[in-house]
């Protein structure tokens, strides 16, 4: 039942049988069917994102999801501020945001943050407890190989139960 927001008047959205899907949202909705087909039955509701861009995961859960949730979306500045925006714009009140500007370095406890958290890719570091899946679609492909690695021992820390990985054949480029 999925139909991706218009919010923001987007140029490039298909629309099958009446509902909008952008390209990151089959690629994320290809994803997330190939890991139902996986984990037939299995409740993942704790997920963190590392580069969601503008947000196209959460709305997918937010807008899917019939039980309560935690979608955490990690990204540079000011990308996790835009995705914040776009998903409170899709959502209007229905669910709850992390307040992000009251975080001042506290630990951050996974178990206490509401439906939504939009933070800096540093506040990887203060984030305790455990997640269901983390999910990384390009974003990883796109940055160097001891960057990954430092990324792949923070999420490990987190003890995920299930790894959610979308890459480029070709890989990383190379400069030229």
């Amino acid at each position: 039942n999925f139909s991706e927001s218009t919010v923001g008047n987007p140029k490039e959205q298909f629309i099958f049988d009446g509902k909008n899907y952008s390209r990151s949202s089959l690629n994320y909705l290809l994803g997330l069917s190939f890991l139902k087909k996986a984990t037939p039955g299995e409740k993942l509701p704790t997920i963190l994102e590392i580069g969601g861009g503008f947000g196209t995961l959460g709305e997918i859960i937010g807008k899917t999801s019939t039980a309560s949730f935690k979608y955490i979306n990690l990204d540079l500045p000011p990308m996790f501020l835009i995705s914040e925006e776009y998903l409170k714009r899709c959502f209007k009140k229905q669910f709850h945001f992390f307040d992000h500007f009251n975080c001042k370095g506290d630990k951050i406890l996974i178990s206490k943050l509401p439906d939504f958290s939009f933070l800096p890719n540093w506040k990887i570091e203060d984030l305790v407890g455990e997640i269901d899946l983390f999910v990384n679609f390009i974003s990883f492909q796109e940055m160097e190989p001891n960057i990954v690695k430092n990324y792949a021992s923070k999420v490990s820390r987190l003890n995920p139960k299930y790894i959610l990985l979308r890459n480029m054949r070709e890989g990383k480029q190379v400069k030229k």
